[in-house]
């Protein structure tokens, strides 16, 4: 009984720490290497638009996300083929803590071309960062799902453009 009541305690109380992320990186176009200027970058926070910037000729993007929320983080550009990841923000968090935790995810866009480019309406990833610990993990079983889509996608998208 005493070890329940313990739990309750460290479930009720908000201890002093707990750390915040910032997603940052550069988008690139896969056509030429070169950073991507004009890119839409927009973080959806459980559903609704909470932030938005279009990137300068360096290609770089820098959000900073709330605790205990669902992100998707969405690159648009008109002609190319748009992507996005979900990080999810949810945990215990401690308060008082002004630490950031940084996660860097480079995006290769492309020219978006006249065959099925639906894969791309899914998620290229799903992040988890944890409040408490600042700790980072990518869902490994749903990229091994994805990735043979998407390198089906990127075979039928070289025999497109190289007849």
């Amino acid at each position: 009984m005493r070890f329940i009541f313990f739990i309750f305690l460290l479930l009720s109380f908000k201890l002093s720490y707990s750390a915040h992320l910032k997603v940052f990186g550069t988008i690139i176009d896969l056509e030429n290497g070169n950073p991507m200027k004009g890119v839409w970058v927009k973080s959806f926070k459980n559903g609704i638009c909470s932030d938005s910037m279009c990137t300068s000729s360096n290609g770089k993007y820098k959000l900073n996300l709330d605790n205990n929320d669902q992100y998707i983080i969405k690159f648009i550009k008109g002609g190319y083929v748009s992507k996005c990841f979900i990080v999810d923000t949810y945990g215990g968090e401690w308060n008082g803590d002004n630490s950031w935790v940084s996660l860097e995810v480079g995006i290769i866009l492309f020219e978006n071309i006249d065959i099925d480019t639906s894969i791309f309406d899914l998620p290229m990833g799903i992040s988890r960062f944890i409040p408490l610990n600042g700790q980072i993990m990518w869902d490994k079983n749903y990229e091994s799902r994805i990735s043979p889509h998407i390198q089906y996608f990127m075979d039928k998208r070289y025999q497109y453009i190289n007849p």
